[in-house]
């Protein structure tokens, strides 16, 4: 590199706040020690000698506060790169890129947070943050191939929640090549009890489309898992799963490019969307009120639903200030879509919901739960036919001594579970005094 270019380079990193840092020839290793770059700017003489030595040394930058919050995405190869920063070719055209050995740097400053000491996620790369350096052209990497610049650009400003997100896709994407989630994914076929099924195929059919997994091959994998559940699930349950679950890491990707083009009206609509997919939410024509279903019934959805909601933008590229206000708007936005009439509910009169299912009282059958019953509370049991109370019979026959009593207590018990009152009674109990 001619003594142009190279000072045309230093004034840029100086110009942008860059704390700089004297490297030996062909290594990284730095000539000083540097600890105390970490606190202030260069002075004058250490850059009239980096000016001096360019050509017979590398450089590097000091990342963090000492260079006004400046972060380093180091991707260790052009794939990586890509994974990470899907909208790559946006990039090129926003911030400070340099091509390494094999990777790239993407250059960042962060608005309104300190950067974080560094992040390791290997085998994707690391982010060079507080504590930390990055090499930079004109330097020389220890294989002989030069650093260079892709898009000389000033680095970006972000705030915290675009930085959790690239950190969070970097995070994701090392699991991913790492094979845990297929580690996790595998632990998870040891099969699962009546009540859960559903929500942990989901999780798995999620997991196995991660890993680039088809739906063919997802749906054997599912089938080995089903075969050891209590009872299994039917088919066609799996593939309902499957296509809710593919479903949603595709629009996971739309939305991630929505927040990255800044399109907040598309990011609602894919967000709303999504969440009717996963979860089975209603809402009450004349109040209004939000319910989803889980577990048998129905419980209230507001603060689930804002968790939920945000959840989802923690881990994508949006402004914190619009935060709460698009929250609001995707709740409004479901809640035109989910409305059913209450005269619609089915007539449960004779069913009561327990933790196992659902609980005919006149034919004594026990069914699977269903969002179709519209229960709103559950008896914290579990149902098993057959089952007796010996305890309960002695303390009875002890305090009122005939069956014909006993009888009309346990009758008594049985319809307080009952729903309605179709039976137009009262019950009084009499005794002689001093009985509690």
């Amino acid at each position: 590199m001619d003594e142009k270019e190279g000072n045309r380079l230093l004034n840029f990193y100086l110009e942008n706040g860059f704390t700089l840092l004297p490297v030996e020839a062909n290594s990284k290793k730095p000539k000083t020690k540097w600890q105390d770059l970490q606190s202030r700017k260069n002075t004058s003489q250490e850059i009239k000698d980096i000016i001096v030595n360019l050509d017979k040394q590398n450089l590097g930058v000091v990342c963090g506060k000492t260079s006004d919050n400046l972060v380093v995405f180091d991707l260790e190869t052009e794939e990586y790169y890509k994974g990470v920063f899907p909208n790559h070719e946006d990039i090129n055209d926003k911030t400070l890129v340099n091509k390494t050995s094999k990777g790239y740097h993407v250059f960042a400053i962060c608005e309104g947070f300190e950067p974080p000491r560094p992040m390791h996620f290997a085998p994707v790369g690391d982010i060079l943050g507080e504590g930390s350096f990055a090499m930079l052209p004109p330097s020389v990497h220890t294989s002989g191939t030069h650093y260079q610049n892709i898009a000389l650009l000033p680095p970006i400003k972000i705030s915290k929640m675009e930085f959790e997100a690239i950190a969070n896709r970097m995070k994701l994407y090392a699991e991913e090549k790492n094979g845990k989630k297929r580690a996790d994914a595998q632990a998870a076929i040891s099969g699962v009890q009546q009540g859960n099924r559903n929500n942990s195929a989901f999780r798995l059919a999620v997991n196995f489309k991660r890993l680039r997994t088809n739906k063919e091959e997802t749906l054997l994998l599912l089938q080995k898992w089903n075969e050891n559940n209590s009872p299994p699930l039917e088919e066609k349950e799996l593939n309902t799963v499957i296509e809710s679950a593919f479903r949603r890491v595709y629009a996971q990707n739309e939305l991630q490019s929505a927040f990255e083009l800044k399109d907040k009206g598309v990011a609602r609509k894919i967000i709303a969307e999504q969440i009717m997919n996963e979860e089975i939410i209603i809402t009450i024509m004349g109040t209004g009120q939000m319910f989803y279903y889980t577990d048998g019934i129905y419980s209230d959805a507001d603060e689930y639903l804002r968790m939920k909601i945000g959840g989802v933008l923690e881990g994508n590229i949006v402004k914190e200030k619009h935060g709460t206000h698009l929250v609001s708007e995707i709740i409004e936005f479901i809640r035109t879509y989910t409305y059913v009439d209450p005269k619609s509910f089915a007539d449960n009169g004779n069913l009561v919901c327990v933790i196992n299912g659902v609980l005919n009282l006149e034919t004594g059958e026990l069914s699977d739960h269903s969002p179709n019953y519209f229960f709103f509370n559950r008896i914290p049991v579990n149902y098993g036919s057959g089952a007796d109370c010996p305890k309960i019979k002695k303390f009875l026959n002890e305090v009122l001594g005939n069956q014909e009593d006993i009888d009309s207590t346990f009758e008594m018990a049985g319809y307080l579970l009952y729903r309605g009152h179709s039976v137009h009674k009262a019950f009084m109990l009499f005794g002689g005094g001093n009985n509690g």
